[in-house]
């Protein structure tokens, strides 16, 4: 099956006030004049719609431009990071309780400033490093956050920088006007911007940043852990490279390890570890209910980047893949809880999907999404 590349760089409410103020993303448009009047309007559409979604009295500024681009990729965008310690990531969230899914995710995540998780070896795909409270690196206790994730955390005043830029290629159909279904042989161009904010908003995964360095990956030998004594004198461990939605990455081979020994340690492994290692899911109760799975990594792991659900479920707009003619509302109920979990308030009342869907659930780095060749009803 043919595949297109699009490249980016990578609850129910309680009875809490509403807010006055809300979202507010702003464009700015590097094309010159690039850009036409229809492009920029499904271009607002996308933003129109993340702002009626959200309610965080925040602005985030968006680069845009038009232009062709490399064989085969429909779109790039690229999301500015912070490094920020986990402790000051987890205060803020605390202090940002506005859902239900907030009470449980924030009553769940770990107390310590130095997080019990799981990466890889990057040299030895059947072995992997086990990191806990009491390590002296980074790696475990920063993490490298979205300049707009840390706006609706209150962590980053609006400083008028740019918070993410997005190319879109001029080279393929695009279909600006969703009021009528998405043309068999077009693409939704604002389906494909909702998507690429969404990783500009925090849904992103420094599994990405392992699996690029991880032994299929091309940036294999140039980076490695400095305690394994292998590989390159460049080190990764002093730095952070997770994300807030990082926070809520699990796996049952982690939880099940060694009689449960590891259950509730986070998994920041991409799946290439022979016996399960980075099989990961999405859940905000300590690991204990899995939500819906990840995908595990573009190199090493399915195939695709860790930051978006598992492909070919049906799980949100953050699937990784897309195809000609596909149209689907924006988001899903899975998609805003992850949102909501990581720091953003919702304007709707109860993203929860019925209890039916939630079993089938259960069942600035980059990121890449794929536009598979198939039709879809308009």
């Amino acid at each position: 099956m043919r595949k297109i590349v699009i490249l980016v760089t990578c609850c129910f409410l309680l009875g809490f006030s509403n807010r006055v103020h809300a979202l507010e993303i702003l464009y700015n448009d590097l094309s010159g004049g690039g850009i036409n009047a229809i492009q920029m309007s499904a271009f607002n559409e996308a933003a129109s719609y993340w702002e009626s979604i959200f309610v965080d009295n925040v602005t985030v500024r968006v680069d845009i431009d038009m232009q062709a681009l490399g064989t085969g990729i429909i779109g790039s965008a690229q999301s500015y990071k912070v490094d920020t310690y986990y402790g000051d990531i987890r205060n803020a969230l605390a202090g940002d309780v506005r859902s239900t899914d907030d009470i449980l995710a924030t009553s769940n995540l770990q107390t310590t400033d130095h997080l019990n998780v799981v990466v890889n070896d990057l040299y030895d795909d059947n072995h992997a490093w086990i990191l806990n409270s009491s390590s002296t690196v980074e790696v475990n206790s920063e993490l490298w956050v979205n300049r707009a994730n840390l706006k609706a955390l209150s962590l980053l005043n609006d400083d008028g920088q740019a918070d993410a830029s997005v190319l879109m290629s001029s080279n393929f159909s695009f279909d600006y006007d969703r009021s009528d279904g998405i043309d068999s042989d077009k693409l939704d161009f604002a389906g494909v911007m909702v998507h690429e904010i969404g990783h500009a908003l925090g849904f992103v995964s420094g599994v990405d940043i392992m699996d690029y360095y991880g032994l299929d990956g091309p940036g294999n030998g140039s980076w490695d852990w400095g305690w394994s004594g292998e590989g390159s004198s460049n080190t990764l461990e002093d730095e952070g490279y997770f994300s807030v939605l990082d926070l809520f990455r699990y796996s049952d081979y982690i939880n099940e390890y060694e009689s449960g020994s590891l259950f509730g340690y986070l998994d920041w492994t991409y799946e290439s570890v022979e016996g399960g290692w980075g099989d990961s899911y999405f859940s905000f109760d300590g690991g204990t209910t899995n939500l819906a799975p990840f995908s595990t990594g573009r190199y090493n792991g399915d195939g695709y980047q860790a930051s978006h659900w598992e492909d070919d479920l049906g799980l949100g707009r953050m699937d990784p893949t897309t195809a000609y003619g596909e149209y689907y509302d924006f988001l899903t109920p899975l998609d805003l809880r992850a949102f909501d979990v990581i720091g953003w308030d919702l304007s709707v009342t109860d993203p929860v999907p019925e209890p039916t869907t939630l079993l089938l659930f259960g069942a600035g780095l980059s990121g890449l999404i794929y536009v598979r060749s198939r039709k879809k009803r308009k």
